[in-house]
This record gives structure tokens, sequence and C-alpha cells, in this order.
């Protein structure tokens, strides 16, 4: 495999992000409309666009949305 190919993102498929969240594909497209979700590219235009993410920045995207929560008193840190 040659240098550019190994440095290249993974790129995922918004179903494959869906179930990896546990959420539903039409839940991640809500958080495309809302801009609340991870990052994602838009391969085409149109109704039937193809919709990608980068693997790494879904990972960043859950670790930056990761919350505790105390179990006695239920707030959120």
């Amino acid at each position: 495999m040659n240098e550019q190919a190994e440095s290249a993102p993974l790129l995922i498929s918004e179903k494959e992000v869906a179930r990896l969240m546990g959420l539903s594909v039409a839940t991640l497209a809500n958080y495309r409309k809302t801009d609340t979700g991870p990052p994602h590219i838009r391969l085409s235009n149109g109704p039937r666009s193809r919709i990608r993410y980068h693997a790494d920045s879904v990972v960043e995207w859950i670790e930056g949305n990761t919350r505790q929560t105390c179990r006695v008193c239920g707030h959120s840190e």
C-alpha cells in the first residue's frame, strides 16, 4: 500500500455510524439538519445524495459529547 492510501481517512456510511452510535438513520439525519451531530461529507447533491463520515471524526465527536452522570443526584459533569 502506498503512503497516501495509508494516510487517507476511513470514510464510513451513515448506516454504519447510526449502528455504532445506537441510533436510527433518521435520528442521525436530524442531527445533520440541526448541525448537532458529528461532521459529515456530502458526496453528491440532491435528495439521494451520499453521506459519509470520517471514522476518526465520529470517535472524536462521541468522546467530546460524553458526559459523566452522578448516580446519587443525577447531575451531569
